[in-house]
C-alpha cells in the first residue's frame, strides 16, 4: 500500500479535527506542509499524539493504521525537549564563501531592487560565473558547481542568452519548470516541494539555487505580509541549505513606500530580510547624471562586513547559438561605490520619486547634458518652470554639479556642469 500524500494527510487532519468541534482545524491542515519539510530536513516532527486526542477512543487503533499508511514511524514522534548545547563547544570557523564576501556558501539570500533594475541580469550572471568558476570582479571567482533556475516572469530562451551572454557552461544549470506529482505538473512551491528540492539538490550537487521571484514560490498558503508565515514557510528552506550547503537566492521586489531604510524596502513581511543570512540590492548609481549606472550593494551580511558597492553598467551584446542569433544586456562592472546601501535607496528615491527636488534633479540633467551653463542662466530657467533656487541648489548638491568660476573674467559668473560620472566635487553656491 503506498504511503499517503500530503494533500491526504491534510485531509486526514482536517476532518479529524473538524469532527471533534476544533476551531483550528484549517490551521492543523495548513501545519501539514511545515511538518513534510521538517521530515525532508532530518528535524523531528511533533503532533501525531494530538490527532489520536482528536480522534478520541478511535485513535487507539486509527493512529497505528495511519502511521503505517503514511509511512510515519513511532521513533519520529517524540515529547519536545529543549536541545542545549554548552558555548564552549560551539567552534568557531570562517566562512565559506560561494562568492567571496557578497554570498555564503550554505544559506538562505535576498536580492532587491526596483522592476527593470537589472536583478535578474545580476543573478543569471552569478549562475553564469559559477558554472564555470571565471572571475565576476577584480579577479574574485566564484566556487565552481551546479546550478537550479527557477524563474516565473522570464521565458527561458531569454535567460538562457542571458546566461550565455555572461560566458556560462550550459551543462551544469539546470532549469526548474515546476514539480511533478503523479502526472500532474504542478508550480514549484517551496513549502510544498521542499523534499523534492532536495532530492534535486543531491542529485544535481548544485551549489546556487535561484528563486526568481521569491513571491512566486511560497506558495498560496503564506501571507507575505505576515512575519509568522514568512519566517515559518522561508526557515525550512534556510536550514535545507545549510545543511546541504548551497546557496539559495531570491529576488525580492521593493515596494513603493518612499523614506524606508534599504531593509525595509522589500515587498510584503521583514520577515523576509530577517530570515536571509544576507541581503542584496541594486539601485542607480547616483554619481551617474545619465542615470545608467546601478549598484550592487548589500545591506544585510550576517557574515562579516558589508563590501563597498559594485557598480556596473549594461552593455548589449549578441548572443549566437546555431542559426539563431539575439541581442541581450550583459553586466559590465565598472567600479565601487562608496555610498551606504541606506544612502543609495534615499539618492534614487530622489531621482525617481516625481517630487521636487527630483524634478529639479532631472531639469539639472537635461539642462547640463549638452554642455556647461551659468548659474544665472540656471536659475532664471528653473524659475520660469517653477523651482525655487533653494530646491535647485539642493539638486545641484545631491547630483555633484562641478561649480567654477569662469576664467579671465573678473567678477564672472559661475559657470556649472555635470561632474564627471565617478567624483562629486562641491563648490561654492
Amino acid at each position: 500500500m503506498s504511503a499517503l500524500t500530503p494533500t491526504e494527510i491534510e485531509e486526514v487532519i482536517f476532518h479529524a479535527a473538524k469532527a471533534r468541534g476544533d476551531e483550528e482545524a484549517q490551521k492543523r491542515k495548513e501545519a501539514v506542509s511545515a511538518t513534510v519539510a521538517k521530515k525532508a530536513i532530518g528535524e523531528p516532527v511533533y503532533g501525531w499524539p494530538s490527532v489520536a486526542g482528536l480522534l478520541g477512543e478511535a485513535g487507539a487503533w486509527a493512529l497505528p493504521a495511519l502511521q503505517k499508511l503514511s509511512g510515519a514511524s513511532w521513533s519520529s514522534i517524540a515529547k519536545p525537549v529543549l536541545d542545549l548545547v554548552d558555548a564552549t563547544a560551539i567552534q568557531l570557523t570562517e566562512p565559506d564563501w560561494l562568492i567571496k564576501d557578497w554570498l555564503v556558501l550554505g544559506g538562505f539570500a535576498l536580492l532587491g531592487g526596483n522592476p527593470g533594475d537589472y536583478k535578474s541580469t545580476i543573478i543569471d550572471t552569478f549562475a553564469a560565473r559559477i558554472s564555470t568558476g571565471m572571475p565576476l570582479w577584480d579577479g574574485i571567482a566564484p566556487i565552481q558547481g551546479n546550478v537550479i533556475i527557477a524563474n516565473a516572469e522570464d521565458p527561458a530562451h531569454v535567460v538562457k542568452a542571458r546566461l550565455l551572454a555572461a560566458d556560462a557552461d550550459l551543462s551544469k544549470i539546470k532549469f526548474l519548470h515546476g514539480a511533478n506529482a503523479g502526472g500532474l505538473q504542478q508550480m514549484f512551491a517551496i513549502e510544498e516541494h521542499l523534499a523534492a528540492l532536495a532530492s534535486a539538490v543531491k542529485e544535481t550537487g548544485a551549489k546556487f539555487v535561484s528563486l526568481d521571484p521569491l513571491l512566486s514560490y511560497l506558495g498560496l498558503k503564506t501571507n507575505s505580509y505576515s512575519d509568522h508565515q514568512v519566517k515559518w514557510a522561508l526557515t525550512p528552506l534556510l536550514k535545507l541549505a545549510e545543511e546541504l550547503k548551497f546557496t539559495a537566492l531570491g529576488v525580492w521586489h521593493f515596494n513603493k513606500t518612499a523614506g524606508k531604510i534599504a531593509l525595509h524596502k522589500g515587498g510584503g513581511s521583514i520577515g523576509f530580510a530577517g530570515t536571509a543570512r544576507t541581503v542584496l540590492q541594486v539601485t542607480r548609481n547616483p554619481d551617474d547624471p545619465f542615470q545608467k549606472e546601478y549598484v550592487l550593494s548589500a545591506p544585510k551580511m550576517s557574515h562579516g562586513p558589508k563590501p563597498k558597492g559594485r557598480i556596473f553598467g549594461i552593455e548589449t551584446v549578441a548572443v549566437n547559438e546555431g542559426q539563431a542569433s539575439c541581442s541581450v544586456g550583459r553586466i559590465k562592472w565598472t567600479g565601487i561605490s562608496n555610498f551606504t546601501p541606506d544612502e543609495l535607496v534615499a539618492k534614487t528615491e530622489a531621482l525617481s520619486a516625481p517630487s521636487e527636488l527630483g524634478k529639479a534633479m532631472k531639469f539639472l540633467t537635461d539642462t547640463l547634458s549638452a554642455s556647461s551653463a551659468p548659474s544665472s542662466e540656471i536659475f532664471e530657467k528653473a524659475a520660469v518652470l517653477g523651482f525655487s533656487e533653494k530646491t535647485v541648489k539642493r539638486a545641484a548638491t545631491e547630483l555633484g554639479i562641478q561649480k567654477m568660476k569662469q576664467k579671465g573674467v573678473e567678477h564672472g559668473p559661475w559657470i556649472w556642469s555635470l561632474a564627471d560620472k565617478h567624483e562629486s566635487p562641491k563648490g561654492p553656491q
